[in-house]
């Protein structure tokens, strides 16, 4: 059983001091190589607007208000003016229950 464990721990320290080969390489300027694929920089971030676009659609629309096609509209977050107190040291205090906040809608609805 001993022979077993230091066999690990050695494979484990071989394993976390050795270098491993990179994926990803430099072809040009503002291209990539990754592994047998090749793209620029601005393929990939297309690739990612696209999928963050992608994320949102599928968020919005099909796990926070389905499909619906008479939804009520969305309420705008009004981001720049919503307060916190952090000296509320009260248990279950949030800052959806700061006064100084104006909802456009009512959060029991």
């Amino acid at each position: 059983m001993q022979w077993m464990l230091d066999l690990r721990t050695y494979g484990l320290k071989v394993h976390y001091n050795s270098t491993t080969p990179g994926h990803v390489g430099w072809v040009r300027r503002d291209e990539l190589l990754y592994q047998q694929m090749h793209f620029t920089m601005g393929d990939f971030r297309g690739f990612m607007h696209g999928l963050i676009g992608s994320a949102q659609r599928l968020l919005h629309e099909e796990l926070l208000f389905g499909t619906q096609p008479h939804s009520p509209a969305i309420p705008t977050i009004p981001w720049a003016s919503i307060y916190d107190d952090p000296t509320q040291g009260k248990n279950g205090w949030s800052f959806l229950q700061d006064s100084r906040t104006r909802w456009p809608v009512n959060g029991e609805q």
